[in-house]
Formats: structure tokens, C-alpha cells, sequence
């Protein structure tokens, strides 16, 4: 989080008795600066499962949520990702847009959050790429990148990630 919203963060946490929130830490300037600082805030046991999870889907369900776990707790590292449905297009750049190639959606996924992983390989994975100064999209890349399997469970639609002022719009429809 924004070290300007601690103070009110912790505020809410309190009033609303939210006794999941162990602590509030700083963000880094990249999204993996963020989860590295949650990394290593806290002593975890190796075998502890990391949950790593965006605020910016907030309609994250509780049956898939418990689903990922479930899986995680027997592959040791999962992405949460749904099947492409469109047909996805390889552009030459972002100015003269020319096709150079497309690829068979029906072995495309596009990754969500939750990704879960155990400690060990997460922590591992995050200290190869600063090692190698790699930086990744997401964790399920760093621990691929690590030559760790990553398991696929299926997401769903609604978890869809809050990015535009349209998905904005999309998800206060949602709340009505």
C-alpha cells in the first residue's frame, strides 16, 4: 500500500474488526517490488502457501478462491486463469500494427489472481529474478521462469481485473 493510506488503512482494519490483516506494508514501484516486501515482512515456514492476490479484482468468489487452494495445496504453485475466447493476434509494433502472427486460443489462458504458491518456491523464484534483473508480469511467471511447474485452475469472468474507467462502469452495474 501507499504509505500515505496507513494510517487510514489501519483505521478501517480496526473499526471493521478485519483480524485476516496481519500488517499493512509499503509497495514497491513495480508489482513485484510489492509482493517481494510482503515476502519478506513476516517469518514463514517453507511449506506456508502464499496467497497473492489483486484489489483491483474485487469480485473474486469464495468457491473459486477455496478451489485454488485446494489445488494449491497439492501442486504447490497455481495460476487462477480463464480459456481465451477470442482469436489472439501478434502485432509487429504498437504503431504500424501489422499482423505477424496468431496463436491456437485453445491452448491460451489468460491469468488472474489468486496465484498460490508454497513459500519456498516463491521466495526462491523472486531471488533468481533479481538475480538475473528479470522482471515479470505476474508471479506464475517468475516461478515458471525459476523452472518450477505452474497448475492452471480454472477462473472465472466476473474476476476480471478493474483497469479502464469502462470496467469501472462494468463492475458498479455489477454491485446494483
Amino acid at each position: 500500500a501507499n504509505e500515505s493510506y496507513f494510517e487510514l488503512l489501519n483505521q478501517i482494519k480496526i473499526k471493521n474488526n478485519f483480524t485476516k490483516i496481519v500488517k499493512i506494508i509499503p509497495g514497491g514501484k513495480e508489482r513485484q517490488d510489492s509482493v517481494f516486501n510482503g515476502l519478506t515482512c513476516k517469518n514463514f515456514d517453507k511449506d506456508d502457501l502464499v496467497v497473492v492476490h489483486d484489489a483491483a479484482r474485487p469480485l473474486l468468489s469464495n468457491s473459486l478462491l477455496e478451489n485454488a487452494i485446494q489445488k494449491a495445496e497439492k501442486f504447490d504453485s497455481i495460476v487462477v486463469a480463464i480459456k481465451a475466447r477470442d482469436t489472439l493476434i501478434e502485432s509487429s509494433d504498437l504503431e504500424e500494427k501489422i499482423v505477424l502472427n496468431y496463436f491456437d486460443r485453445s491452448k491460451i489462458y489468460y491469468a488472474q489472481t489468486p496465484q498460490i504458491f508454497r513459500y519456498r518456491i516463491l521466495h526462491e523464484s523472486f531471488l533468481r529474478a533479481k538475480e538475473t534483473n528479470f522482471l515479470g508480469t505476474d508471479e506464475s511467471m517468475l516461478v515458471k521462469k525459476a523452472n518450477f511447474d505452474v497448475k492452471i485452475v480454472e477462473g472465472e469472468f466476473q474476476n476480471f481485473k478493474i483497469t479502464t474507467q469502462s470496467d469501472l462502469q462494468t463492475f458498479e452495474k455489477m454491485l446494483k
